[in-house]
């Protein structure tokens, strides 16, 4: 029986349900939060897997895995959000066995790697189940837009329907009184309409996801994976359609069907394939977010285990030849 640790930053679901689907295939594993030397050598694990929410790596977490690597374990990083070309060369030359990532087109990072890589998005418990006040087949009623950086990137979406402009995140540089007069100042302007709407405290989007039936936009190229994830939460928690585009899409690529349960669009020009999708699709159509189904875990875990063997026989063979020998 394989034995493996995993190894999470941060409290989450994620290093859990690894867990929980590792031992339905027959794995010894084991989650933590805490990682040392003297656990890496009394435990006979195999394979120490670490989930990587935040970059760059802790001297701690630099040492285990020097020491994991030195006592003959395989190692894995998994990085949950989304990586800059000089965090990824500080990781480079710790030589990881397998590295996972959370979106097709954070592969790019290690092209020059050449050792075994596949995507492993983010996993969480099931919905909490919020039993909004909006039903299922109601009529779409308007749509959510996270701001990244600010104000003026609602500027570009084009329609008709309310617009909810998510602005907390811009509040970590601005008063909310100062967004709040920046806003009208782009509506005295013509720059926005009034059918566009800020939104600065986590009270009021809770009370609107549970009382309105809503597209969550969260297409933008601008935003992080780990945000991604918190806005897909969301949208299955309160039962809305989710908007993302297609390298968000790959986290479960036989998951999401785009036009059936969720919108996908262009992550290279998502705004104008946006701006196009809003005046043509019938939303009534689209069923909201739902969660990812045992068959899609099932995948995606016999692809972690065939990573896991691969990297486990590299081992063995490693220590079988004869340089290894000599």
């Amino acid at each position: 029986m394989i034995s493996v640790l995993v190894y999470s930053q941060s409290r989450g679901d994620m290093a859990e349900r690894i867990v929980e689907q590792l031992d339905l295939l027959g794995y010894h594993a084991e989650s933590s939060q805490q990682i040392n030397i003297p656990r890496l050598v009394l435990n006979s694990y195999q394979i120490i897997h670490l989930i990587v929410q935040n970059l760059p790596l802790s001297l701690n977490e630099i040492i285990c895995i020097t020491a994991a690597k030195a006592l003959g374990k395989a190692v894995v990083l998994s990085l949950m959000d989304t990586p800059n070309s000089s965090q990824i060369k500080n990781l480079t030359w710790l030589n990881p066995d397998a590295i996972t990532v959370s979106q097709t087109n954070f592969l790019k990072f290690f092209r020059n790697k050449a050792i075994p890589k596949m995507i492993l998005p983010e996993l969480f418990s099931p919905s909490l189940k919020k039993h909004p006040a909006h039903s299922e087949d109601q009529p779409l009623e308007g749509f959510v837009f996270p701001l990244q950086s600010s104000l003026h990137e609602a500027i570009g979406i084009c329609t008709e329907k309310p617009v909810y402009c998510d602005g907390r995140k811009l509040l970590e540089k601005k008063t909310s009184s100062t967004l709040r007069k920046d806003w009208t100042l782009m509506i005295q302007q013509k720059k926005i309409s009034s059918n566009f709407q800020l939104i600065l405290s986590e009270g009021s989007l809770n009370t609107l996801f549970a009382r309105t039936k809503l597209a969550l936009i969260v297409a933008s190229s601008e935003m992080k994976n780990s945000d991604f994830e918190k806005w897909l939460r969301l949208s299955l928690d309160y039962r809305h359609i989710l908007i993302l585009n297609q390298f968000q899409a790959t986290g479960f690529s036989g998951h999401w069907t785009s036009g059936q349960n969720c919108l996908v669009i262009s992550a290279h020009d998502w705004l104008k394939d946006l701006n196009s999708k809003l005046e043509t699709v019938d939303f009534s159509k689209i069923s909201s977010a739902q969660e990812i189904n045992q068959k899609s875990l099932d995948l995606l875990f016999n692809d972690l285990s065939r990573l896991y063997t691969k990297i486990i026989y590299q081992k063995t063979s490693l220590l079988d030849s004869g340089s290894a020998k000599i």
